[in-house]
């Protein structure tokens, strides 16, 4: 008969959830299943079925979004955060945390994704991505929801999560407790959203990306990024537009680095824009009709 470890790894490898195979496999046990009574008045402290299975099961969680293939600056930002997340002596007992703060589209999540990506080997035990949609419009996503989310991808049956908030933060971090796992908590609203997803352990990380500080957090380390120089502007035109870049216009681009003030969105956006054969061609065409409405204007 198949074991729950197994149909956790044959999930993996479909790129399935794993939590409703494992709620159907708990419920069919369940009928045969002869377990020993404990007499009345006594209290099983022993670890749920859950706990056993998610820290045996070998497939770690891999939630973290696709890189940005030219993901360009932000180089100091960069060795900070790598520094303080996988050097750094927090004080006992407390993971390390990051906050990376900013305005909107500064490039918040790219940096923590990207920074993620080249820490993962240090966190062989797995990489979390939560999005906590603090600063949608909307209301950000309930705490409690997003720990039965958590548990449930960690390979715990919906029919065994606890119901109470703090009942749910004590089983994650009893299943996370003493591995190597990078948490992304990306869009933060506030604190409260926050402290139930930290890990209780020195051997996990997290980062936090919002729009505040957070004082109220005993944080490692506090990065806040601005809006791009005009050097990192063209290098990260360069990097998004490629070997088409040489070839395009000086005006053009300085007009195109002035135009997008330094917001990495804009960056990104106005670079795909001219890595286009369609956009280079009516550019070169209009500025024959530029050159001829300058000299009559000045004429």
């Amino acid at each position: 008969m198949i074991t729950p470890p197994a149909l956790i790894r044959l999930a993996h490898l479909a790129e399935v959830d794993p939590g409703p195979m494992l709620d159907l496999l708990a419920a069919v046990e369940q009928p045969g299943k002869i377990e020993h009574q404990a007499p009345r008045g006594h209290l099983d402290r022993s670890p749920p079925r859950s706990a056993v299975l998610a820290h045996d099961t070998a497939v770690p969680p891999r939630q973290l979004p696709g890189d940005v293939a030219d993901f360009s600056g932000r180089w100091g930002e960069r060795h900070e955060l790598i520094t303080a997340l996988t050097r750094s002596r927090p004080h006992a007992g407390q993971a390390p945390i990051a906050v990376v703060h900013g305005a909107e589209g500064v490039g918040k999540t790219a940096l923590a994704v990207h920074v993620c990506h080249h820490m993962e080997s240090r966190f062989p035990d797995g990489q979390l991505f939560v999005n906590l949609h603090g600063s949608t419009g909307s209301r950000p996503r309930d705490v409690a929801d997003i720990l039965k989310h958590v548990l449930h991808t960690l390979g715990v049956p919906r029919t065994e999560i606890p119901e109470h908030l703090d009942d749910k933060a004590t089983m994650y971090r009893n299943l996370i407790a003493r591995r190597r796992i990078l948490v992304v908590l990306d869009d933060a609203a506030d604190a409260k959203q926050i402290k139930p997803l930290l890990p209780g352990t020195t051997t996990a990380a997290t980062i936090v990306t919002s729009r505040h500080l957070f004082d109220d957090l005993g944080v490692t380390i506090r990065v806040q990024l601005g809006l791009l120089s005009h050097h990192e502007t063209e290098e990260m035109l360069k990097q998004v537009i490629g070997g088409e870049f040489a070839r395009l216009d000086k005006v053009l681009i300085e007009r195109t680095i002035r135009f997008c003030r330094g917001v990495p969105s804009a960056v990104r956006s106005a670079g795909v824009r001219l890595s286009t054969p369609e956009s280079r061609l009516a550019h070169e065409t209009a500025k024959p009709l530029q050159a001829r409405l300058s000299a009559v204007g000045s004429g």
